[in-house]
């Protein structure tokens, strides 16, 4: 009868108990998209493979303007070749790592012909497709050197055929990181 019990009313308990895990949850959650996001150990077969992809198809929904594709589809281009780069060693992952490259590299080319008008913009776009089509076909000769047998990489002069290219814009594609003078040219940033 004298006894005082002191209790932590059962309400409060279990908002204070929902909210640690909630915010555990969140946190960690936050930690592995991120990790899904940057690393390129996170390729297709990987368990968090699914988190990357989301995040990236989110990315280019915000994508509005062709430029703003374009330049969403050649940030994609960069990272599927870091993958191939950090799988060099497992010739299956960078192989397929450099075809999804291809296809961005396809995809930015779309975006930059339906889109994107003679000018400084294009020309900078351009300009970054050259150099990431140097480091794909680069990567793709270590592949090939490594493997012996590539089929499903052709290069991309070919690949490049039916793209529907202007003579001038496949000159600078293909340009082989020099300016028309033979000058060579400085690495560029597509953010």
């Amino acid at each position: 009868m004298g006894q005082e019990q002191v209790c932590v009313p059962r309400r409060r308990l279990r908002f204070v108990t929902s909210s640690v895990l909630a915010s555990l949850i969140v946190v960690f959650g936050m930690g592995t998209g991120v990790y899904a996001y940057e690393s390129p150990a996170v390729v297709d077969g990987h368990p968090l493979h699914f988190l990357k992809d989301s995040i990236e198809s989110v990315e280019g929904r915000f994508a509005i303007s062709s430029e703003e594709r374009s330049r969403y589809h050649a940030r994609m281009m960069d990272r599927r070749l870091a993958e191939s780069e950090y799988h060099m060693g497992k010739t299956d992952k960078a192989e397929r790592a450099l075809e999804y490259a291809a296809e961005r590299l396809e995809m930015s080319v779309e975006e930059l012909l339906e889109g994107l008008e003679e000018g400084e913009v294009r020309e900078e776009v351009l300009e970054i497709l050259a150099e990431q089509r140097e480091r794909y076909e680069q990567l793709r000769s270590r592949v090939v050197e490594s493997e012996g047998d590539f089929d499903e990489a052709k290069p991309l002069r070919e690949r490049s055929q039916k793209w529907g290219l202007s003579e001038k814009d496949h000159q600078q594609l293909f340009r082989d990181g020099r300016r028309p003078g033979g000058e060579e040219l400085p690495p560029k940033s597509f953010e």
